[in-house]
C-alpha cells in the first residue's frame, strides 16, 4: 500500500474557546492507505486522537482542538530516509497557502 503525507491542523483554546489571536499547528503524518479519500480518512483519525487538554500556570484550562485535514500528499518514494522532504508550502510573506487565513508572524529583529 502507498505512503501519504497527511497534513492536520488543530487549534489552541483557552476556557473552551478560540484565543483572540489563534494559535494552529500543523502536523504532518504519514499513514499508510489505499488512496488518498482513505489516508484523508486516517488522518481525521488521528487529528481527533491528538485532542488534549490542561491547565495552564494561571489556572486555565487550555486544549488543542483538532480542526480538519489540510492536504495529503502521495509519498513516492518508498525508501523514507533521514532528512527527506516528505511536504511543503508555499507562501508569500506572513500568509502562509492553507486555505484557511493562517498567518505566520515574522521574528522580531535582533
Amino acid at each position: 500500500m502507498p505512503l501519504f503525507a497527511v497534513s492536520l491542523l488543530s487549534e489552541c483554546h483557552l476556557a473552551g474557546a478560540p484565543l483572540p489571536t489563534p494559535m494552529r499547528e500543523v502536523a504532518i503524518h504519514v499513514v499508510q492507505a489505499r488512496d488518498e479519500v482513505e489516508a484523508c480518512a486516517r488522518g481525521a483519525e488521528i487529528g481527533s486522537g491528538r485532542k488534549h487538554a490542561y491547565r495552564n500556570m494561571d489556572g486555565e484550562n487550555v486544549s488543542w482542538v483538532f480542526q480538519r485535514v489540510v492536504e495529503c500528499q502521495t509519498l513516492y518514494d518508498r525508501d523514507l530516509a533521514d532528512g527527506m522532504e516528505v511536504s511543503s508550502w508555499l507562501y508569500e510573506g506572513e500568509r502562509l497557502c492553507l486555505n484557511d487565513g493562517w498567518s505566520v508572524q515574522s521574528p522580531e529583529p535582533s
